[in-house]
């Protein structure tokens, strides 16, 4: 799973608990099925192939690879810039990867996959607007609305918000919002996805849980993740701990592996 992915992942991923429970999201995805606890100011999503942890209240968050039994931690802030390096180096690591290839279709290659990652076609400023569809519908046993995130304009993302999931107080989304914001002002390759963690979109996600996410980037229809089950009760503070036989990784073991 590479950063541009999670971080649309993370940010559409969003809501709070109770004070007395916290909240189990069970996902279906067109590529993998994902588990989503909250409770405590604390956001673990988990998918076959990795783990992710957010700590609101220590502005921390937290990468694993459970095949590997690696991790790595540390903040927003941090992540940005080891991601940056290693773009910079990215001719460097593409050159060494595709060497075997004739030297016409290696830069044929080269660009397609920088067009990929890093489009290049966003304003630095974009205008986001949240659009009230006015449709609706049921999932996971309960009633959704449909809303449009347009960026420049264009049509970037679905979210099919339930009314029934509020926010509350045990999660921050403003100060979750700056973490993300954080994260996505040091990496040029997020794009469009920097727009999500905008105050129109925090104020729509305030409205309660997001139970479908479609993504039209790139003109393509692209169901990203449906809720399937969601459950609220207590949750045990170690679900939200590193196992102790993980090991600590650097950002390119984690996200190379």
């Amino acid at each position: 799973m590479n950063i541009r992915t999670i971080v649309i992942t993370v940010l559409l991923t969003i809501m709070t608990t109770s004070a007395y429970a916290g909240w189990v999201f069970t996902e279906s995805g067109q590529s993998e099925n994902r588990t989503t606890h909250i409770q405590d100011n604390k956001m673990k999503l988990v998918n076959p192939d990795q783990i992710m942890i957010f700590d609101v209240a220590k502005n921390q968050l937290c990468f694993a690879n459970p095949k590997q039994k690696i991790f790595w931690r540390g903040t927003p802030s941090q992540l940005a810039s080891e991601a940056g390096k290693i773009m910079n180096d990215m001719d460097k690591m593409m050159d060494e990867q595709l060497s075997a290839i004739p030297a016409e279709q290696r830069d044929m290659l080269k660009q397609a996959l920088k067009d990929q990652i890093s489009p290049g076609k966003n304003s630095p400023n974009p205008n986001v607007q949240v659009v009230d569809t006015g449709l609706g519908d049921t999932i996971a046993g309960y009633p959704a609305r449909k809303y449009e995130i347009r960026i420049d304009g264009k049509l970037s993302e679905a979210l099919w918000i339930t009314g029934g999931i509020k926010m509350g107080s045990e999660f921050d989304v403003r100060r979750f919002s700056e973490m993300m914001r954080s994260l996505t002002s040091g990496i040029s390759m997020i794009g469009d996805y920097a727009a999500m963690s905008s105050p129109q979109v925090m104020s729509l996600l305030e409205k309660g849980w997001p139970l479908r996410v479609v993504d039209y980037q790139g003109g393509k229809y692209n169901m990203l993740s449906d809720v399937v089950k969601v459950e609220k009760k207590s949750i045990p503070s170690t679900t939200f701990d590193i196992p102790k036989d993980y090991q600590q990784a650097s950002v390119v073991e984690i996200f190379g592996r």
